[in-house]
């Protein structure tokens, strides 16, 4: 019996390659991916050139086979961003293909253990204030 292809087998692969960079990067000091797996990574508040006024760690954008961050640590050690980040920044990171870096800037926060778990910090702060509204909801007669 030939091995039958998941549709989701693709998609595992890509995160477990996302996850393994994200941990070689860091490793070997890529301040970007060290944000990325940090429990309490550094954050900053900005307006990029769009207009879009956002809060962040990241806010990453890709070229050819790099992925990089537009907000990123200045000389004084905090994020800024960084209007003409490119693959040449510090905080670039280098993959095999295109689609590979393209891919990651997209959808690094799917396995960045620092979203996962602000995903748990705001599903457990949403379930704690339906419940303080459901236990002080008035009764109506």
């Amino acid at each position: 019996m030939p091995f039958k292809k998941k549709n989701n087998d693709d998609d595992n692969l890509k995160k477990a390659k996302m996850k393994a960079k994200m941990a070689i990067e860091a490793h070997f000091g890529n301040k970007s991916a060290q944000r990325m797996v940090s429990a309490n990574p550094k954050t900053t508040s900005f307006k990029d050139d769009e207009g879009y006024i956002g809060k962040g760690t990241h806010y990453m954008a890709s070229m050819g086979n790099y992925a990089f961050p537009i907000l990123q640590e200045n000389k004084k050690g905090n994020l800024a961003y960084n209007k003409n980040a490119s693959p040449l920044d510090k905080e670039a990171i280098r993959f095999d293909t295109e689609e590979d870096a393209t891919y990651f800037a997209k959808n690094y926060k799917k396995v960045a253990p620092m979203m996962r778990q602000q995903e748990y910090i705001d599903k457990a702060a949403k379930e704690k204030e339906t419940l303080k509204k459901g236990r002080f909801k008035k009764k109506s007669k």
